[in-house]
């Protein structure tokens, strides 16, 4: 009987909205997402052997930096070294989120 009532709580939590994760995103996605939103067109790392790999949230931060300087032609922001910045892997909300709220310039008009 406990086992019934649980799988019944358990599965009302698979219709609640917000109790889905994001999806962890590759260095490819916020390269296209950059270019998308901002008309920046950022090489990848000539290190980097397969943009399909992971971004974690110090690459993400990094890239938002670099659209900052690359818009307003000097370096105004250092997200990418601030605690924020971790190993940990990024998601579409984190990469989404940071493109709308961190970049600060104009977009490029090309």
């Amino acid at each position: 009987m406990l086992r019934k009532f649980l799988s019944v709580i358990f599965a009302l939590f698979m219709f609640v909205p917000f109790a889905h994760a994001a999806e962890i995103v590759n260095v490819e996605y916020v390269h296209k997402l950059l270019l998308d939103r901002w008309g920046i067109n950022l090489p990848y790392n000539p290190a980097l052997e397969n943009p399909q790999v992971a971004a974690n949230m110090k690459y993400l931060l990094t890239v938002v930096d670099i659209a900052t300087a690359y818009l307003n032609g000097k370096k105004t922001t250092d997200y990418g070294n601030n605690e924020y910045a971790t190993l940990a892997a990024a998601d579409t909300i984190a990469t989404n989120t940071a493109f709308d709220d961190l970049v600060r310039g104009q977009p490029c008009n090309l």
